[in-house]
């Protein structure tokens, strides 16, 4: 059975109170709106007095003849014409305000969650939450779920007008005519119990729409970033084909469900409505009276506005359905946000340069069950570079993720300056500590802005990490050397390009503790000791750490440390 509870009322709430919190404009555009309801219902009140004197009637005492006697009008046609064009014409120019300031509301709402979203993923969750989900799902999670949330937010504000709108018109319609508003009563009842299985099939789609959409957007950019790999097992039919499937189900089959199920809430009422007003006439109406008549096509006009504005009710009903079954995951990520937000900053700041860091008899596993690390214990000292070596798989990249406390450990702690990194902020200890690994990311944008990376520096302090990096003879050679653009992905560049671009963008923010995951691998020998040594030249007071398998580098080093397998039990 439908119920309150399937609507994720709890969702919504969040998702109003989000809005509102973050935008005060709404009080206004709300405000604007529901005025807007309430002269169109005045407007259409006019009628009944117009259609009396039309028919030679004696007008009434209603609220409009009353308003009009009080401001000093005689009650005419004229007039009666001219109050109703009038009130129209503000209930247009206050509805385009209140729609138009919610429709913009609702864009800006959608893009504070994508941006708020994205800085949370990008700050607040750990790397094995992020493997966990697919990339479709943070594409999506960014775009359709945010889209779809400031469109809910839009849908909800016409819902409330709509509903305010269809009492206000049953009201005066029950005030002129109890019997048809018994009909109307009668039949919403019957309507509604007819639809509580449209409105479950609809938040089923729902869910199944999100899932879908999710999928779509991992097929895509997993095709799309694989293009090497698709082409070169001529593997192109197969992912044209199950994108085709999978996007014909997104919208061919789910999309259009929803629509056709919405449509038909829209249209049940104007076939309802030939009905109703057939039986009223049948029932009311008396020979040619022609007061009767006119009074009957006054009501026809009320009923014309409020059964179709009641499907419209039913028609955005189902659309937040829809909306809220699927949407969660954006608000929780945000929520995410609320809850960690201190995480970054608390502890203490790590002031002092980093002199040492003691590894003490740490204890790691992915899954708590198969070790990568276990009773590990060393001892980094400035002015020392080390190589840590050992066969794959035996954690030598898990230990640097945990020397930045990208996973939290199982037992034992590393010291800092004989603090406990338990102790200190992120925000601090990675300003401290470096990491880079064997990829780099080129972003679409120039090699200044590739190697800065968000960081303000000068030109000079570029050139000089370039130079360390032994890439500064080559961005020397491209057209626009600095300002030159990079292609997605570095496409313009080698891969030992690409790699040296990624240590001089390490090199520039001066890291004291700088760890080299098989940052090197890509190059060719030469510019690899070139590169090797004119960091440790460089480091030289600091500490170095390369994650390496090559015997050219660990020659150079002071130290190495290596991690054997039988060391824990793998086999």
């Amino acid at each position: 059975m439908f119920s309150l509870k399937s609507l994720n009322l709890g969702y919504i709430r969040r998702l109003i109170g989000y809005a509102f919190k973050h935008n005060s404009l709404f009080y206004l555009a709300i405000s604007l709106s529901v005025v807007s309801v309430i002269l169109e219902l005045v407007a259409m009140s006019v009628l009944f007095p117009l259609s009396q004197l039309a028919t030679g009637q004696t007008l009434g005492s209603d609220f409009i003849v009353r308003s009009i006697n009080f401001v000093g009008l005689n009650p005419s046609i004229r007039i009666f014409l001219l109050v109703f064009i009038s009130l129209f014409f503000f209930r247009i120019l206050m509805m385009l305000a209140g729609d138009g300031l919610i429709a913009y509301l609702g864009k800006k709402v959608q893009s504070q969650l994508s941006s708020e979203a994205f800085k949370n993923i990008m700050t607040v969750f750990e790397i094995q939450e992020i493997e966990k989900k697919s990339i479709g799902y943070f594409i999506s999670l960014a775009g359709d779920e945010t889209a779809r949330a400031g469109g809910l937010i839009v849908i909800l504000s016409k819902f409330v007008n709509l509903l305010i709108l269809s009492f206000l018109y049953y009201f005066a319609i029950l005030i002129y005519s109890p019997t048809i508003a018994l009909v109307v009563v009668l039949f919403l009842i019957l309507s509604f119990l007819a639809s509580i299985n449209i409105l479950k099939t609809i938040g089923k789609l729902g869910i199944r729409m999100v899932d879908e959409s999710q999928a779509n957007s991992s097929m895509f950019l997993d095709s799309l970033n694989g293009f090497r790999s698709v082409k070169a097992f001529s593997a192109e039919p197969y992912v044209i084909e199950k994108y085709e499937t999978s996007i014909f189900q997104y919208v061919g089959r789910t999309q259009f469900l929803i629509d056709l199920l919405n449509l038909l809430g829209r249209l049940l009422p104007l076939i309802v409505l030939l009905f109703v007003f057939g039986c009223f006439i049948y029932f009311n109406g008396a020979g040619n009276n022609n007061a009767d008549y006119a009074f009957a096509a006054t009501l026809l006009v009320f009923l014309m506005r409020l059964l179709p504005t009641i499907g419209e009710c039913a028609n955005v009903f189902m659309k937040i359905i829809s909306d809220a079954k699927a949407g969660k995951d954006v608000l929780e990520v945000i929520e995410a946000g609320y809850h960690h937000k201190a995480q970054s900053t608390s502890g203490k700041d790590l002031n002092e340069a980093v002199r040492k860091i003691e590894i003490c008899n740490i204890h790691y596993s992915y899954n708590k069950i198969d070790d990568v690390l276990r009773n590990f214990n060393y001892v980094l000292e400035c002015g020392n570079s080390y190589a840590l070596v050992g066969q794959s798989g035996v954690g030598k990249s898990t230990l640097m993720d945990l020397l930045l406390r990208f996973h939290l450990l199982d037992s034992g702690k590393i010291m800092i300056n004989g603090t406990s990194m338990s102790e200190i902020s992120l925000q601090s200890l990675r300003k401290k500590i470096l990491l880079l690994g064997q990829e780099t990311i080129i972003f679409n944008d120039t090699v200044f802005k590739n190697i800065c990376f968000g960081l303000d520096h000068n030109l000079d302090s570029i050139r000089r990490a370039s130079q360390l990096s032994e890439i500064e003879e080559t961005i020397e050679t491209l057209p626009q050397k600095y300002e030159t653009i990079l292609q997605y992905r570095g496409s313009n560049l080698s891969g030992g390009q690409r790699q040296r671009i990624g240590l001089a963008r390490a090199l520039l923010r001066q890291p004291e503790v700088l760890i080299l995951d098989e940052s090197t691998s890509a190059l060719d020998q030469n510019t690899r000791d070139r590169v090797v040594s004119n960091i440790l030249q460089e480091y030289q007071e600091r500490i170095v750490i390369f994650v390496t398998h090559d015997t050219s580098i660990t020659r150079k080093v002071d130290h190495i440390i290596e991690i054997k397998r039988d060391e824990l039990d793998i086999v």
